[in-house]
């Protein structure tokens, strides 16, 4: 499904050309998805998990390769609003923050606990040269996003963008 997703998220910002993609598989997926990237001409870079396969290691070997100034973390059942790039940067403006900042964007995946846990995680390059890590490398998936939301709020570093709905479309949501 990461193909769909790609495609979706690449469609609905208005900047493509500023959107670096990061890929990771776990190891022996590598080839069969770099076949993939090439056939299809896309900008994306494949990094392998090479660790536990847990999607908390998966999304921390991504941003350990990010060379941006926000990190967006999801998944392939992750789609984006129409111009999410634009919004966000909306946001970051309206709370006074600079892409040099110390931040984490509070979006809605349009479940009923959004308004009370990120499931997926936006965050400034500051953030997570801070802490080192998206999700503490521990956890295998679960209550890695429970984590990442208290300590968020408790570092007082959340702006408040829930009118942003990245729709999950898990079928356990």
């Amino acid at each position: 499904g990461w193909l769909e997703s790609y495609r979706h998220w690449m469609q609905t910002c208005i900047q493509p050309h500023k959107i670096e993609y990061i890929l990771c598989v776990d190891s022996g997926n590598e080839t069969a998805v770099r076949r993939v990237v090439d056939k299809i001409g896309a900008d994306i870079t494949v990094v392998v998990n090479g660790g536990k396969k847990s999607a908390a290691v998966g999304w921390n070997r991504a941003c350990e390769a990010a060379r941006g100034s926000v990190l967006i973390c999801n998944s392939d059942d992750c789609f984006s609003p129409e111009k999410w790039d634009l919004d966000l940067w909306v946001a970051i403006n309206r709370a006074g923050k600079s892409l040099d900042d110390e931040f984490v964007i509070h979006t809605s995946d349009g479940s009923p606990q959004a308004n009370l846990l990120m499931t997926f995680s936006f965050l400034s390059a500051k953030r997570y040269e801070k802490l080192g890590y998206i999700f503490w490398p521990e956890y295998q998936g679960m209550c890695a996003d429970n984590e990442f939301t208290e300590h968020a709020y408790r570092d007082g570093v959340v702006i408040d963008a829930k009118h942003l709905v990245f729709e999950h479309r898990s079928e356990d949501t």
